[in-house]
């Protein structure tokens, strides 16, 4: 093998690490925002429910 092939190589497998860990991040950052967004309507009903038995 030449260096030419050596760095086109170095570079996709570089490009291919960076791309799994940049998905992987994505993805459980993308969990953890969607799982809170999931849980704000439960709180503002609890908080609701808790005004109107107040009042």
């Amino acid at each position: 093998m030449d260096e030419t092939n050596t760095s086109f190589m170095m570079l996709v497998i570089l490009g291919t690490t960076a791309g799994v860990l940049g998905g992987l991040v994505a993805t459980f950052f993308g969990w953890v925002l969607w799982n809170s967004i999931e849980e704000v309507p439960e709180d503002d009903d609890s908080s609701e429910s808790d005004a109107s038995q107040s009042s």
